[in-house]
């Protein structure tokens, strides 16, 4: 690994996150990014947390965060299964509907 401690990999993580995110506001300037992590996943939850924080106090402003629910991984390869499919479909509407200026034109 290239990482000797979780705090070298973490703020490596976040670096390129914010990176990603800069590179697809550059090709999509009017565009709302929503960025999506499972809740309790250590230093991935939180340093989506601090991504969204980094990015927002350099300017964005079509950016927000959502946790995306527990999920029992019963699918195939340890993957979500149909029930957990739904409940992030809800998840998703419900903060679509809640938040329209996702979905309006900026």
């Amino acid at each position: 690994e290239a990482w000797k401690t979780q705090s070298q990999l973490r703020a490596d993580y976040e670096k390129a996150y914010v990176g990603l995110v800069r590179k697809i506001r550059a090709s999509n300037p009017q565009a709302f990014i929503l960025l999506a992590v499972a809740d309790g996943r250590g230093d991935y939850t939180d340093g989506t947390l601090s991504v969204l924080k980094t990015l927002k106090d350099s300017g964005e402003k079509r950016i927000d965060r959502v946790t995306i629910p527990v999920t029992e991984n019963t699918g195939c390869n340890g993957h979500p299964n149909i029930h957990d499919d739904a409940n992030i479909a809800a998840m998703y509407t419900t903060y679509l509907e809640s938040h329209p200026e996702v979905w309006q034109n900026p």
